[in-house]
Parts: C-alpha cells; structure tokens; sequence
C-alpha cells in the first residue's frame, strides 16, 4: 500500500505510524478497498484521510465507521440507493449499531415506490428533495465523524473518491444543513 505526495512516495506502515498524522494529512490515498478499510481504525481525531480507489462501496466503509465509533446516530445526504445498501442499514438498526437514521435522499428515490417504502420504514426522519451530494455523519459517544464521498448508496463497480474526517466543527457544519433541509423538506 502507498500513499502519494508529489515527488516522493510515502510508506504508511513506517511513516504514518511514526504519529506523521498532520503530515499524513496532506497525503491522499490510491489502493486497494481492504487497505483502506483496514487503515480505518487508525484515524485520529483531526485528520481528514482521503483516498482514490475502485468497487469501494458507501455501507461498507460505512459498517467499519461504525465498528470504530459504536453505537452512533447516523445521518446521511445521498443521491441514489439500491436495496443492498439498504438492507445493512436495516440490519445495523437491527443489531442496535445505528441507533438513530436521518435520511435526505433525492426526488429520484421518491419516485420508486419500493425504495421510498423501504427508505420511510427504516428512518427516524427522513425527507426527499434535489440533492446530488453524498455525505455521512456519525455521532457517537467518542466520535463525530464524516464521510464525503462521490459514491452513492449502490453496489459500486467504479472508480470513486472520498474522505473521512474526524471532526467536530466539520461535522457540525455538515449537521446543521442537513437537518436544516430535513426540515424543510420533511415528508
């Protein structure tokens, strides 16, 4: 796995476990989905970790998220979704991992009703607008994490871009305006 700044390659086994975080922070990541999943629970409060990568889908970073932070309130601004993804939202309401679900979903998903059911029944709140971004927050006792990505909520094939970031004043910047437009456009 390697890391890539302009001119010099940077080896996270030695470097970024040297406490190299603000130094890694400028770095942006370009491997395999495993390593970024396994480098996940390395992420410390602060950093913005980002990656460039292939098939790395949105519930799969998202199930490690949770695993890092716990039981977690979770709101999420997405595009599009297919029932997979929605399925391990379900089961991770099951299992107690998300205790809370805020949903803002574009008018496309509204207009299937399967999905739209299925959205309704597994969120706390929820609400249906023009919304092309991507973004999950996750709140937990420890933890306020983001999660900005170009993927949708679907079982992805493509090459795809993201970022995590652990950080209170981000994640408060991204909550206000998705609640905000939670409200507005409430179902």
């Amino acid at each position: 796995m390697t890391l890539f700044k302009i001119g010099r390659p940077l080896d996270p086994s030695t470097e970024m476990d040297n406490n190299h975080t603000a130094e890694a922070n400028k770095y942006f990541a370009l491997f395999e989905k495993k390593s970024i999943l396994a480098y996940l629970p390395n992420l410390k409060e602060n950093e913005d970790f980002s990656y460039f990568t292939k098939g790395l889908n949105t519930h799969e970073v998202l199930v490690k998220l949770l695993e890092i932070a716990g039981p977690a309130d979770v709101a999420i601004a997405n595009y599009s979704l297919t029932e997979l993804p929605m399925r391990v939202l379900s089961q991770l309401k099951e299992k107690g991992a998300i205790k809370r679900l805020e949903m803002l979903l574009d008018k496309t998903v509204y207009r299937t009703p399967k999905l739209r059911a299925f959205a309704i029944e597994i969120s706390d709140d929820i609400a249906f607008t023009e919304i092309h971004a991507k973004v999950i927050l996750i709140k937990s006792e420890h933890k306020h994490l983001v999660f900005v990505s170009s993927s949708n909520l679907t079982k992805n094939h493509r090459y795809e871009v993201g970022s995590i970031i652990d950080n209170v004043s981000k994640f408060q910047f991204f909550e206000r305006k998705i609640k905000q437009l939670i409200d507005e456009y409430r179902d």
